[in-house]
C-alpha cells in the first residue's frame, strides 16, 4: 500500500528512472507511461478488474484519496491488484486485510 501511495512501486515509469527497463511505457497496453494512476484508472488491459473494483467501492470512491486511506476499500483494491496479475511476480497474491470486530471505517 505504501508503495502505491508513494509511487515507489515496480511499475515501468518508476523502473525506467533507474534504468531497470528500456521504456516507461505500460507493457500491458503500450498506450501510456505505466504510473500508479495509469495502472489503477486508465490501463485498458485491466478494464474488467477495474469495473469490478468500481462496482464494489462505488464510483465516488474511485480515487486514490479514498482507495488508499479507507480500510473498508483496501480489500477491493487488493482484489483489483490480484486480478490484474501485474504485480504477482513481485508480491504474489496480496492477502485480504483481516476484519476487526470494532472496525469503524476511518
Amino acid at each position: 500500500l505504501v508503495q502505491l501511495q508513494t509511487g515507489h512501486i515496480p511499475l515501468h515509469d518508476y523502473l525506467y528512472r533507474f534504468q531497470k527497463v528500456d521504456l516507461p511505457t505500460c507493457p500491458c497496453c503500450n498506450m501510456a507511461n505505466e504510473t500508479v494512476f495509469h495502472f489503477l484508472f486508465q490501463c485498458t488491459a485491466h478494464r474488467r478488474a477495474r469495473d469490478r473494483l468500481r462496482s464494489q467501492v462505488g464510483g465516488r470512491n474511485m480515487a486514490t484519496k479514498y482507495l488508499f486511506t479507507s480500510r473498508s476499500l483496501l480489500n477491493p483494491l487488493f482484489e483489483f491488484i490480484n486480478a490484474s496479475r501485474r504485480l504477482y511476480h513481485i508480491f504474489g497474491i496480496i492477502p485480504p486485510v483481516p476484519r476487526k470486530d470494532n472496525d469503524d471505517d476511518e
